[in-house]
């Protein structure tokens, strides 16, 4: 198992074989600083990349070359205009959020971050990206004046184009324990498709409880089944501490409409 710092060296590696015409420094292990040759300069976090090779070490190739693909896509698509019709709603967690923004501040001559975001409830926000082939751009208030988009507008926007995006979605089941997919990097922004949850047949004791512990697993379960409940948090627990793109390993019950935490 390669340290965070062998990891960065191997990325920043295979990163610079592909741009050749930037100067890419380390940071610190998991952090690159990605010089243009134009004098511009951009960020790269390696945290979530390195996770996802920790729980698939033999995959390592595939995975600094998905995450390196990212970075060139962001890097060539800077200042591009976003496509109104790939705005797509994103769930975090509120620490996501709050970490992401101590961050951004600790970096020299880093510009506040200005994403846009609302509350969902007490533990999750709503964030608001870009889809694209290979990353994803989070919306920011510039980016909402140009489009002449309202932020009161933008979620119903966003569901209607995750809607339009997304494959179907496919239940598994164990028992009374589901795993509901939706292509993977939008799984846990489900839970803002009121719809999708109206019409799913799902067999459960009690009202509907899910776990989102990453952004790529979305579990649901009954209330009233007790065992199913200890699954879900001995679960959500394990990915939150081990996975890539973590979320919570809260529980949030379906109530009126929007899903609430659950104790």
């Amino acid at each position: 198992m390669l340290t965070t710092k062998e990891f960065t060296n191997e990325f920043k590696s295979c990163l610079t074989a592909k741009l050749s015409e930037a100067k890419i420094v380390i940071e610190q292990p998991l952090h690159l600083k990605v010089a243009k040759p134009e004098g511009t300069t951009f960020y790269a976090f390696l945290n979530n990349a390195y996770a996802q090779y920790r729980t698939s070490p033999e995959n390592k190739a595939e995975v600094i070359e998905k995450y390196a693909a990212a970075i060139i896509e962001m890097r060539d698509t800077e200042g591009d205009l976003v496509d109104k019709q790939r705005i797509v709603p994103v769930v975090k967690d509120k620490n996501w959020l709050r970490e992401t923004q101590q961050s951004s501040q600790a970096r020299a001559n880093a510009k506040p971050l200005d994403y846009v975001w609302e509350i969902y409830n007490e533990e999750l926000v709503i964030l608001f990206a870009e889809d694209r082939s290979a990353s994803m751009r989070f919306l920011t208030i510039e980016d909402l004046a140009i489009l002449k988009i309202q932020l009161q507008d933008l979620r119903e926007l966003a569901c209607a184009n995750l809607t339009r995006i997304l494959p179907t979605q496919e239940i598994q089941s164990r028992g009374e324990i589901y795993r509901i997919m939706g292509g993977g990097d939008y799984d846990a922004s489900l839970l803002l498709l009121n719809h999708f949850w109206e019409n799913a047949k799902l067999d459960i004791r009690g009202e509907l409880v899910v776990a989102i512990p990453s952004r790529d697993c979305l579990l649901a379960t009954g209330g009233e089944n007790e065992k199913s409940l200890c699954v879900l948090r001995e679960f959500a627990a394990k990915i939150r501490a081990t996975g890539h793109h973590t979320l919570t390993s809260k529980l949030f019950a379906r109530r009126n409409g929007r899903f609430m935490p659950f104790s």
